[in-house]
């Protein structure tokens, strides 16, 4: 991830984590790594109801984060954060402590039935959030004091332009490929993201997970064989955990940028392509001309081309688990 990125990453971060604005969504405070999500996705599950949950609160939540470095975006892994728990139990020598747990992990109370479209409906561990897009929105609404805008200020050194950096804008083409576009060097570029209002959402298993439990039982014993490491090592089963969601709703930014960057900005955009700052894509924008004569920087706007409420997922939150919190 560029410094660019981290940039906005590190601002952001302090936003959810200091402005008492954030806490009007009753979630948890920032206490752990706030990982940017790039591509940004809306926010729009419906809301769990009778015992079932939508696929894309279950997916969203249920994989293990790959990662819970500030310097890397959010990225889930291959492995169900539940499936690593339920071989971590299986791995622990047995007794009264370790039966109550598994009675707990199989107790179908705590699962869910997860709706796809084009499969059947499982039953799996269940996620909770501390609110679904229907209630935030309607907290929100009305209320000026949950909105702002994050000034970053973007590092004047730019930033690699190799085809796999991971950059602070980007064009986005009709068919989903991502070009990066890297910021050339310059004074006086920085971005401000505005949001009608930002909110922070925690995430958390449902009592089919002990917490508790983990923390006091990470370093065993276990079963022949099985070792800590393969539950909180590098790789482990179960490294890292999402426990929150950063979420804008109707986001919009202004940027000041060099203008060689906004001459290649303009000369690479295709039709019908889309901006991506950070993680969030805009499908309308502007880049402007007029050079500001005290830092030769130009002005870049980009908003949602949609008046509708549109509350996407801007980051994450992760921590590390087990033994090694």
């Amino acid at each position: 991830m560029s410094s660019a990125l981290a940039a906005l990453a590190e601002v952001l971060t302090v936003e959810l984590k200091l402005n008492p604005r954030t806490t009007h969504s009753a979630a948890t405070s920032v206490t752990s790594t706030m990982q940017l999500l790039i591509p940004a996705t809306s926010w729009n599950w419906p809301t769990d109801t009778n015992g079932t949950s939508s696929g894309a609160l279950y997916d969203f939540c249920s994989w293990m984060p790959e990662s819970a470095s500030a310097a890397q975006p959010f990225t889930p892994s291959t492995i169900r954060f539940s499936d690593g728990y339920q071989q971590f139990l299986n791995g622990l020598r047995i007794d009264g402590s370790i039966t109550h747990a598994l009675e707990k992990f199989s107790d179908d109370t705590y699962y869910t039935t997860v709706l796809y479209a084009e499969s059947g409906q499982p039953r799996q561990p269940a996620w909770n959030i501390s609110q679904f897009p229907q209630a935030w929105l309607a907290d929100v609404s009305g209320d000026p004091s949950t909105g702002g805008t994050i000034h970053v200020t973007l590092p004047t050194a730019g930033e690699p332009g190799g085809p796999a950096d991971t950059t602070c804008f980007g064009l986005v083409s009709p068919d989903g490929a991502d070009r990066p576009a890297p910021l050339s060097a310059g004074p006086g570029q920085s971005v401000d993201i505005h949001a009608d209002a930002w909110g922070q959402i925690s995430v958390r298993p449902a009592g089919w997970y002990d917490g508790a439990f983990l923390a006091l039982r990470s370093g065993g014993p276990f079963n022949p064989g099985i070792t800590a490491d393969q539950f909180f090592g590098p790789n482990g089963l179960l490294r890292n955990m999402l426990t929150g969601l950063c979420v804008a709703l109707n986001p919009t930014v202004t940027a000041s940028v060099t203008a060689d960057f906004a001459t290649r900005l303009r000369g690479a955009r295709e039709a019908g392509s889309s901006l991506r700052v950070g993680g969030i894509r805009f499908d309308s924008f502007q880049v402007g001309t007029r050079v500001d004569p005290r830092n030769g920087t130009v002005q870049l706007t980009a908003s949602p081309t949609s008046n509708s409420p549109h509350p996407v997922i801007v980051g994450a939150i992760v921590r590390r688990v087990g033994n090694r919190i």
